[in-house]
């Protein structure tokens, strides 16, 4: 027998003696099985490498995930933010716009309102001097009257020229008092005048405070874009005609659209998505639209399709 294995045989001193199948058998299976046990140790470390492995992988696929989705939810809140921005810059815009038109036309309405009330003043004032002065005047002639007719009485030679004079006395009394009707007619007139201005003046509070009513319902809480479908609407004028430019929902840019197409679409995206339809209004800063052009559009689109805007 070829020692090619270590005799691991008891008595293996008489191997010549004993020519036996089953030592030889158990040899060969020893060496099986050491391959076996070797080969699966060999297998079970490579197979918790490989578990290893996996595991780091799967671990890093889902800090990659976790990754992404932060960054998605930062980037919906951004573009949201940013949504927002614009949408209060132009609403900002178009109440700068409102404000300064009507603190001028109020200015301008006040001043003129004080002048003519200064003036209404004055001429008051110096209808009532000269009312005054009528007074004194008549209450002159009065005595002078009275002296007239005592000395009358005791001067009858004096009779014809006391009696002229009397009738001069009497005319221009006539007259002052003539005068002095009118003076009153007119007083009356500038009163009444002055009640109309007063009405006046209160009906331009009432429409200061209608005004103001309007402007406290321009800053409510501005609408929010989430889940929203966003149709951007861009207005100014160029060259001095009016152009409008959309930015649809999966649109990357802006582009040049007619009043009735734009309406048209707008219609159209109304209908399919409803009250899930944000429509944003951007006046540029150098729009070149009066206020009541930027706010007549800016009304008629959201009062049309807007879903903040809608019954």
């Amino acid at each position: 027998m070829d020692e090619k294995f270590v005799d691991l045989r008891q008595n293996h001193g008489h191997s010549g003696l004993d020519h036996s199948f089953w030592p030889s058998f158990t040899d060969i299976m020893m060496v099986v099985v050491m391959i076996f046990i070797i080969a699966s140790t060999v297998l079970i470390m490579r197979n918790w490498e490989l578990v290893a492995e996996l595991r780091a992988t799967l671990e890093a696929e889902r800090q990659a995930r976790a990754k992404v989705s932060v960054f998605q939810a930062t980037s919906r809140s951004l573009e949201e933010q940013l949504a927002q921005a614009q949408q209060a810059l132009s609403e900002s815009r178009i109440r700068n716009l409102q404000l300064v038109e009507l603190t001028q036309e109020q200015r301008e309405l006040i001043v003129r309102h004080l002048e003519q009330l200064l003036a209404l003043r004055t001429e008051r004032d110096q209808l009532t001097g000269q009312v005054e002065s009528t007074r004194r005047q008549a209450a002159l002639l009065g005595d002078q009257l009275a002296q007239s007719q005592l000395r009358y009485t005791q001067l009858e030679q004096e009779h014809e020229q006391r009696a002229t004079r009397l009738e001069e006395l009497l005319t221009a009394l006539a007259l002052l008092e003539q005068r002095q009707q009118e003076s009153l007619a007119e007083l009356g007139t500038l009163r009444q005048e002055r009640a109309e201005e007063a009405q006046r003046l209160a009906a331009l509070e009432t429409d200061y405070k209608s005004l103001d009513e309007k402007y406290q319902k321009l800053i409510r809480p501005a609408r929010s874009v989430a889940g929203k479908q966003v149709v951007e609407v861009l207005y100014r004028r160029n060259g001095g005609a009016p152009q409008i430019q959309l930015r649809l929902p999966r649109d990357k840019g802006f582009k040049v659209f007619s009043a009735s197409t734009m309406h048209q679409r707008l219609a159209a995206l109304k209908k399919q998505h409803g009250k899930d339809l944000y429509v944003k209004i951007i006046i540029p800063q150098d729009s070149g639209l009066t206020y009541n052009e930027a706010w007549d559009f800016t009304r008629n689109l959201l009062d049309r399709y807007d879903y903040y805007y809608q019954p």
